[in-house]
This record gives C-alpha cells, structure tokens and sequence, in this order.
C-alpha cells in the first residue's frame, strides 16, 4: 500500500510539473509575440544633449524685477557640466553641473573669495532640439543682499 501512494504522489508530482511547464510554454510564446512588434533597430536610448559652447540669454531677478544680460560658456564632459554663469552687470561665477537624457540640466555655482558661502542655484530644461536652455535660479544664503533672491533665465546656443 506504501509503494502505491508513493507512485501516486510521483505521477501527480510529475503531472503537475508537466501542466506548468507547459503553461509556462504558453506564456512566453506570447510575450515574445506581444514584444516582438516592439522591438525595432531603429529605437535607440535617449541621447544627453550637447551643450558644449557659448550660450547668451537674460536672466530675470524676480525679487527685485530686475533683467541682466547673461553669458553662459559650457564645458562638457558626457552629463558633466562646468564653466561659468556671467551676469553682464559685474558678476561671474565659476559652476559645475550635470544635464541627463530627459533634457533636465542643474548647475551650483562654485564659492568665491568675497562671498564663500554664496551659491547659486539652477535648473533648467534643454529645447528639443539642444538650442534654448529655459530655468529658474536661486541665491543661498551667504550671498549678501542677494541671499534668498530668485529669479528665470533664458539662454540660446
């Protein structure tokens, strides 16, 4: 009586093995013929813009209603930024950054000798077509009169 039951148990362990692999079968045959319409050679993983050169723009201060001219040079080192953010009314700041593929950049601007706590702030958006950088900013704290002050910017390549 013991062999039958464990003959028994090994059928239906075997059986039940058999229905899952061959469900499991069914399964992935269509997923592959679901994805197999997806997949195409010419999709390719986002690319991170080339931001690299001189850009010019305005920056708006909209604490104070202020607009300055602003210069902005680019150095790039795949999704690292460095250069430096000039407000045409006097000040320059050195800054690093990083831009990813969903065209989103960031940048902090690198301490200077008369302020070495103040820092700015910038994010911005990178156009489609890797032509227009549009954001907002702010001044830390640390900044003198500036501190806390935010503001827009818009620059073209």
């Amino acid at each position: 009586m013991r062999g039958k039951a464990i003959r028994l148990a090994a059928v239906a362990a075997a059986a039940l093995w058999i229905g899952l692999a061959t469900a499991g079968a069914r399964s992935v045959a269509r997923a592959q013929d679901a994805d197999s319409a997806d997949i195409s050679p010419d999709k390719t993983a986002p690319k991170i813009p080339d931001l690299a050169g001189n850009w010019t723009g305005t920056e708006e201060n909209t604490t104070t209603g202020e607009t300055h001219a602003l210069s902005v040079v680019i150095d790039q080192n795949k999704g690292n930024l460095h250069g430096t953010w000039d407000i045409v009314s006097g000040d320059t700041y050195d800054f690093t950054g990083t831009v990813n593929a969903k065209d989103a950049m960031t940048i902090t601007t690198l301490p200077r000798p008369k302020h070495p706590s103040c820092k700015i702030n910038a994010t911005g958006v990178v156009s489609d077509d890797a032509t227009q950088i549009a954001g907002s900013f702010k001044f830390s704290k640390g900044c003198g009169n500036d501190s806390g002050q935010t503001g827009t910017f818009q620059i073209t390549s």
